[in-house]
């Protein structure tokens, strides 16, 4: 009987450790984005699906950079601009180029060079390097080869 009631009790504990009673905290996840900061224009540009649920440290801002990094590469390789985004984060048959040129609003000829960057938990927005190789073109709202 002893037995028993110990399995029992040790079958709640290892439940519980599973299923956590309170949600995790939003603000404690990795954002990563491409944008456009400079004086003749400011725009969010491609905001990447929120990563990992992480703490406030020195230690994990570093594994953000490098995941953002990590994601920035992946989507190079997949086509750049010309990449599909996933279907959960932008409905429809859009490439990340034309969510990014919806994003920013307005045709562009002559190619913005988007920038990575990076934040977790509630801190700043950081700069975390180069965005992607192609500058961005726009024509109508859909991403167009710069010439």
């Amino acid at each position: 009987m002893k037995l028993a009631s110990l399995m029992a009790a040790m079958l709640v504990a290892v439940a519980a450790q599973e299923h956590s009673t309170h949600p995790p905290n939003p603000n404690e996840k990795c954002h990563c984005s491409f944008g456009v900061h400079n004086i003749l224009v400011h725009a969010l540009l491609y905001v990447f699906h929120p990563m990992y649920d992480a703490e406030c440290t020195d230690s994990a801002e570093g594994l953000c950079l490098e995941e953002c990094t990590v994601h920035r590469d992946v989507m190079e390789a997949a086509g750049g601009w010309s990449a599909m985004g996933p279907e959960h984060h932008h409905h429809g048959n859009m490439s990340v180029g034309d969510v990014a040129c919806q994003n920013l609003g307005r045709d562009e000829s002559r190619g913005i060079f988007a920038q990575l960057y990076h934040s977790i938990c509630d801190q700043p927005t950081k700069w975390s390097g180069p965005g992607l190789k192609e500058p961005l073109c726009c024509d109508k709202g859909k991403f167009v080869r710069c010439f």
